[in-house]
């Protein structure tokens, strides 16, 4: 590619589509950027995770998706979707201290995976 894409010339399409076994917990989403002339450059795959939906269910809801979110879910969160104490209160498993509380309110985004096309030069 000889000239970089200049990123006012992209435009984004985002599509969504509730799960076939949790439609109230889980919906997908795909977004994609594309270029007028050169087409699609890049596409990112997530799922939106309604946890108050999952009442109580969470690591189930989980596990049935994929044995990846359910090793996310048991390691960072408790049954109900909230965050495991010891990442947020004072002690060894805290790490930097970044995590608090307000990552118990609202949904997740699970990112499941991203790509640019290999020529892209931004």
């Amino acid at each position: 590619m000889d000239n970089p894409v200049e990123l006012s010339q992209l435009s984004l399409k985002l599509s969504t589509s509730r799960d076939y076994d949790y439609p109230k917990a889980i919906s997908h989403s795909t977004l994609k950027a594309i270029h007028p002339t050169l087409g699609d450059l890049g596409r990112l795959n997530a799922i939106r995770i309604i946890r108050q939906n999952c009442r109580g269910d969470f690591h189930q809801v989980m596990d049935a998706y994929s044995q990846e979110l359910h090793e996310f879910s048991v390691t960072l969160f408790d049954k109900f979707g909230y965050v495991r104490p010891w990442f947020i209160e004072n002690g060894k498993g805290k790490g930097t201290g970044c995590w608090g509380r307000e990552l118990n309110w609202g949904n997740l985004i699970y990112v499941m995976d991203m790509s640019v096309e290999p020529e892209v030069i931004l």
